[in-house]
């Protein structure tokens, strides 16, 4: 029973690996582009939607 767990460990790694080096998914998604990331590239929008706020 032992050696099965290495085993099967052992795939289960290896599987992962090749999936993450390949870019497999299992939920697709969208990339949207020309998106604003920061105040700097999107001068029309509020900042306190980019500011961090810390409620006391």
């Amino acid at each position: 029973m032992k050696t099965f767990l290495i085993v099967y460990g052992t795939a289960v790694l290896l599987l992962m690996g090749a999936a993450e080096y390949r870019g497999w998914s299992l939920m697709s998604y969208q990339e949207q582009k020309g998106v604003p990331k920061s105040l700097r590239e999107n001068p029309g929008s509020y900042r306190s939607s980019y500011a961090r706020v810390l409620h006391k």
